[in-house]
């Protein structure tokens, strides 16, 4: 075989093995590009992958299940309140004074609440009082009082007779079946440097 025709023959099967090897590494870049731009979308849907909670309505069920507004603040019928008289001593004049004090329609007055009442009025003055026991005895209530404390220890002979009185007065004005008042300390006869009773001795009675 003549030399330039072999010649001409090697090149045509370089140019062949060239084009064909060119051919195979752009295929390879067009099959990278899809996973490069997929990578890069996947990535900006994570980052937006965001949800936004509305607050509940005004009187909608929370996540539990109950209702923000309670049923029983809405349907509550207002309280029946009634006006209490009673006594409490000035802290000024030390003398005793009417007050007027709110109370349910339906509280029952007993000697005790009545007691009680009149503490919480005279703690209200800067007085603390404390009271062992309350009892009846056929139409009177006898109070007794601790020994060694207010008000037959520790107060004036003004403060100690204006305590007394507003005990004594509050229970013979609101309880229509005692109409007396007795005092005692730990249940014997009453005894300061003031003032001396007898046990059974009653220390105000309600006129008839």
């Amino acid at each position: 075989m003549n030399i330039r025709i072999r010649t001409g023959i090697v090149i045509s099967l370089l140019l062949c093995v060239f084009l064909l090897f060119s051919g195979c590494t752009g295929q390879d870049e067009q099959n990278q590009d899809p996973e490069a731009t997929s990578g890069t979308i996947s990535a900006a849907v994570t980052t937006e992958n965001r949800i936004t909670q509305l607050p509940p309505e005004p009187g909608s069920a929370s996540e539990d299940g109950t209702d923000d507004l309670s049923s029983e603040n809405v349907s509550a019928e207002p309280v029946q309140v009634r006006i209490l008289q009673i006594y409490t001593m000035n802290a000024l004049t030390l003398e005793p004074e009417a007050v007027s004090v709110l109370i349910p329609q339906d509280t029952e007055l007993t000697p005790e609440f009545i007691v009680d009442t009149v503490i919480d009025t005279l703690e209200d003055q800067g007085y603390t009082i404390e009271v062992e026991s309350v009892e009846t005895q056929e139409d009177a209530v006898i109070v007794n009082f601790y020994k060694d404390q207010p008000p037959s220890s520790g107060f004036g002979s003004s403060a100690e007779s204006a305590v007394l009185d507003v005990f004594a007065q509050s229970l013979v004005d609101n309880l229509e079946d005692y109409s007396k008042v007795i005092y005692r300390l730990e249940g014997e006869a009453y005894s300061s440097g003031h003032y001396e009773f007898g046990p059974d001795q009653v220390y105000l009675e309600r006129a008839n």
